[in-house]
């Protein structure tokens, strides 16, 4: 991973890959070509890497952070969160 300060650090379990991929995509869209930066584990954490190591680094080297949670599907609950920090 890069050493360099992120904008933001988007952080999700296994079920949430594809919503935080669009998170990830949209922030770094932005708008009018002023997009931010993001740190995501699935096109920014190279395979065979220690995991923990990465999400430490990340943590610490990004301005805010998003957690991504969705539900499972066959829950009941049907609270999606997401914060910003």
């Amino acid at each position: 991973m890069e050493n360099k300060a992120k904008d933001f650090f988007i952080s999700y379990t296994k079920n949430d890959v594809q919503w935080a991929k669009w998170i990830a995509g949209t922030l770094e869209k932005g708008e009018n070509g002023k997009g931010y930066t993001t740190i995501i584990q699935a096109w920014d954490f190279k395979a065979g890497t220690n995991i923990i190591n990465n999400m430490n680094e990340s943590f610490r080297d990004s301005k805010r952070w998003v957690y991504d949670k969705i539900p499972n599907k066959g829950t009941k609950s049907t609270n999606t969160y997401i914060a910003v920090i």
